[in-house]
């Protein structure tokens, strides 16, 4: 064989390799995706750890950290659609300093914040909101920590029983006991976590109750992630650890999503989730196994699908395949939907929006209500708060295999249903129709 037939056999096995790599990893366009609606300025000084919470279909509370770093909690009224936002009435909830705000809700009308307050002491304050917004009211406040809290992270526990997640000398779960009007807040109990990383305001972590019932913490410190299983009772009164795992390079804070029964998927800024030359850190997901009844955590699977820079993750199930995720990915504001089996071994990129062209921090995301309406709250590099409303769909067609022909020439793609060139329903899609993103692709490819 000629050195140029050699030359032209290598160049058309490249082909095939590149267009094998192409069909496994192409982004699945039109399957998922978000569509940018509203932003909205809510405070032009700071807006710092903004927290969201539903509390109607057209009332949105949010706990954050704002002017000179107090305290504040704003209502705002949002059409169903989210094409409109107005801000309804405010409560400064500490006048002396609030960082590394959570919420949660209590009641239809009550809700409880965390915070770090002045010495970086740890405080818990309920909140009660009427009905139509226009109504914010205090009610107890309670200094739970005298020595240090930070990394703040509340999780309910049932109907007056609430779990905070911090770190003071030690990373600990304390319960409370708060009735539904807010009246009072009485510590319960505290444990020490084995974990003694600590996690602050660039690294901080989630705190969820699984659909099994026990609990799931997690942080990051430096290039570490530490999550760990936790059974919390009804009462409060009896806490206890089951499993504890590092996870190595792995940075910049954590959002976890429970896809199925057992597995879970965290997202952060990782190391080489593609396990393919050329990959540095980036945005990512981890996906883990662990047991129902909390007792073993395992990784399955993991996928790089961002920059470098990525940081402050805010990740939401949208669908039982799909999950979006807000971050600052290349310093923008970015939404990214990641296709990912129940059982977490296969993972994909589907697609993305950037809603902000400048750093988006402290983002936290969340849906507003049943027509595919989402928002995502979040400060800039000039530390303002901004409000995002977005619709996410994921009820449109995908491809769902790919057959590349002998020589190269075609590639029959077969989509999840029928699928045409008008939107009335009729014509034969064109080539010109697809659009395969090869160049992420390129530089895998090594002669």
């Amino acid at each position: 064989m000629k050195r140029n037939d050699l030359l032209k056999s290598g160049i058309k096995r490249m082909t095939q390799i590149l267009l094998s790599l192409l069909m496994i990893s192409v982004p699945l366009l039109g399957q998922s995706k978000s569509t940018f609606i509203k932003q909205f300025e809510y405070d032009d000084e700071n807006g710092q750890w903004g927290n969201p919470m539903v509390v109607n279909d057209s009332i949105l509370i949010v706990a954050y950290s704002g002017y000179k770093g107090f305290g504040y909690v704003r209502t705002f009224s949002i059409a169903s659609d989210g094409s409109t936002i107005d801000q309804l009435a405010e409560l400064k909830f500490d006048d002396e300093d609030a960082q590394m705000v959570d919420l949660q809700q209590v009641a239809s009308d009550m809700f409880v914040v965390a915070y770090t307050g002045r010495s970086n002491d740890g405080f818990i304050t309920t909140i009660k909101v009427s009905a139509d917004g226009k109504s914010i009211s205090q009610g107890k406040k309670l200094e739970h920590d005298t020595a240090n809290a930070s990394g703040n992270r509340l999780v309910r526990v049932d109907s007056d029983t609430y779990a905070l997640y911090y770190y003071s000398d030690k990373n600990y779960v304390k319960t409370f006991d708060i009735p539904a009007d807010g009246s009072t807040i009485t510590e319960v109990a505290k444990v020490a976590a084995s974990n003694t990383n600590t996690h602050n305001k660039d690294q901080l972590g989630q705190f969820i109750q699984s659909d099994q019932g026990f609990f799931i913490a997690a942080h990051t410190y430096s290039s570490t992630g530490t999550v760990s299983t936790w059974t919390i009772s009804a009462d409060g009164k009896n806490i206890a650890e089951k499993k504890v795992l590092n996870i190595s390079n792995f940075r910049y804070g954590v959002s976890i999503v429970q896809l199925d029964s057992d597995t879970y998927a965290f997202f952060g800024n990782s190391y080489n989730q593609k396990n393919s030359a050329g990959l540095d850190w980036g945005s990512s997901v981890r996906t883990f196994d662990i047991a129902v009844d909390g007792s073993t955590i395992s990784q399955v699977g993991g996928f790089t699908f961002g920059g470098n820079s990525a940081t402050f993750s805010s990740a939401i199930k949208i669908k039982d395949d799909i999950v979006a995720v807000a971050s600052n990915s290349g310093s923008r504001g970015k939404i990214d939907h990641i296709k990912i089996s129940s059982d977490g071994t296969t993972i994909s990129y589907v697609s993305e929006l950037t809603y902000y062209n400048s750093a988006s921090k402290y983002n936290s995301m969340i849906k507003m209500n049943s027509k595919d309406v989402y928002l995502v709250a979040h400060s800039d590099n000039s530390d303002k708060g901004y409000l995002q409303t977005f619709t996410m769909r994921t009820d449109l067609p995908y491809p769902v295999s790919y057959e590349l022909s002998a020589d190269n020439s075609k590639m029959k793609v077969t989509f999840s249903e029928a699928v045409f060139s008008t939107n009335g329903g009729s014509g034969e899609l064109e080539v010109s129709d697809l659009n395969f993103n090869i160049v992420q692709m390129l530089s895998l490819i090594h002669i």
